[in-house]
């Protein structure tokens, strides 16, 4: 229900009749991550593999065991890569301001197997920093210079690391398409 930003589903566990809310890219204990809110139903992802859990009226669970969805095939996601130079000055700006930064975008933790790998942007300020450098909404961003992002405090050690930097590296999944980003600041 609501517009995208605003979008969000309850979900009912049928056996104790408690319900909770959850919005686009929140995690669903055991069962996996809400990658797409529908009329009729969510869209949740597991790993590489998504599965409609239909809107339901009857006497049937609303979500299926979760034992029941399988890894997919060992096939590794096609990969690209991506350059883009950068005025120094605009980061030292968005660092200057590290409060405003962390504003302008909203990341959730990326889950595969119940360990985080990465973080989604689920939203993004118009005209912000982030969209300036490239980053998209539904990005995961998964490495910066090679350190995997696995909570909130490597991410802010990684930004204070940064402004100090000539080249960074950022690895991402877009649109199930492994990227790295090369960014050159001069």
């Amino acid at each position: 229900m609501g517009d995208r930003e605003g979008v969000f589903a309850i979900v009912e566990e049928r056996a104790s009749k408690n319900q909770t809310l959850y919005r686009l890219h929140d995690y669903i204990p055991d069962v996996g991550e809400v990658a797409d809110i529908r009329r009729n139903g969510i869209v949740v992802r597991q790993g590489n593999l998504e599965e409609l859990v239909e809107l339901t009226l009857s006497e049937q669970p609303l979500v299926s065991n979760p034992g029941v969805m399988s890894p997919p095939p060992a096939a590794a996601l096609p990969t690209s890569s991506m350059k883009k130079v950068i005025d120094r000055r605009e980061v030292d700006h968005a660092m200057s301001d590290l409060p405003k930064l962390l504003t302008q975008a909203r990341a959730v933790p990326y889950m595969v197997n119940g360990a985080i790998n990465g973080f989604r942007i689920d939203y993004m300020a118009p005209a912000s920093f982030y969209e300036k450098i490239g980053i998209r909404t539904g990005d995961i961003l998964q490495r910066v210079n090679g350190v995997e992002i696995r909570d909130p405090g490597t991410v802010l050690n990684l930004l204070q690391q940064l402004k100090n930097e000539n080249v960074v590296k950022l690895d991402i999944v877009r649109n199930n398409q492994r990227a790295t980003v090369t960014y050159e600041l001069r």
